[in-house]
């Protein structure tokens, strides 16, 4: 999301521009790290960016919302992925958070080597003759 959102917007006055660069070249080379930017030192004005303050403000709470997501969807318990419950809970309740997680993946899983499995017979089914089939 931030490698694709907006940074800042680029203030390219006409009189800064040096004849015979296009003004998509000169705002190409703004973005370059590094890049030396030819302008024109007659020009009223040189070019500035204008930065917004707020670039990453919102992106941990995406970030853990998703991941809230993520845990939520796969069924995958706090027990199973090994965090300690509080002293109310008894270790049956732990023990069947853990069972019910590890039932739920093992669709998950058995779906995953279907799709592996179909994928390679296909894959074996296309080879040209003469070549070994065996792994």
């Amino acid at each position: 999301i931030l490698a694709h959102s907006a940074k800042g917007t680029l203030l390219f006055p006409t009189d800064a521009q040096i004849p015979g660069l296009s003004l998509a070249d000169q705002c190409n080379l703004w973005h370059q790290p590094g890049a030396v930017i030819p302008v024109n030192g007659r020009a009223r004005q040189m070019p500035t960016e204008v930065h917004s303050a707020a670039g990453s403000q919102g992106a941990s709470q995406l970030l853990d919302i998703e991941m809230q997501m993520f845990r939520q969807i796969s069924g995958v318990s706090a027990a199973l992925q090994g965090e300690t419950s509080g002293a109310s809970s008894s270790a049956g309740l732990y023990d069947s958070q853990v069972t019910n997680s590890t039932i739920g993946l093992l669709d998950i899983f058995a779906t995953f080597n279907s799709f592996r499995r179909e994928r390679d017979r296909k894959v074996l089914s296309s080879l040209p003759t003469g070549f070994s089939k065996t792994r």
